[in-house]
């Protein structure tokens, strides 16, 4: 589950993601894709738009 995205402010040590595993040894490597999908910056960066268009139907 993500609590922050893209344009989100994070103060350090605040969650941005749960991750949610079973236990197996196979976890760490899940918790480090999550971990290494992110990227921090000191400056702005701008939102991106959640929907970015439509597909209408006939």
């Amino acid at each position: 589950m993500l609590h922050a995205k893209v344009g989100d402010r994070v103060e350090r040590g605040q969650p941005y993601a749960d991750i949610h595993v079973a236990g197996k040894p196979a976890d760490a490597d899940a918790i480090a894709m999550v971990r290494d999908a992110f990227r921090w910056s000191a400056r702005r960066v701008p939102r991106r738009r959640l929907i970015l268009g439509r597909i209408a139907s006939r």
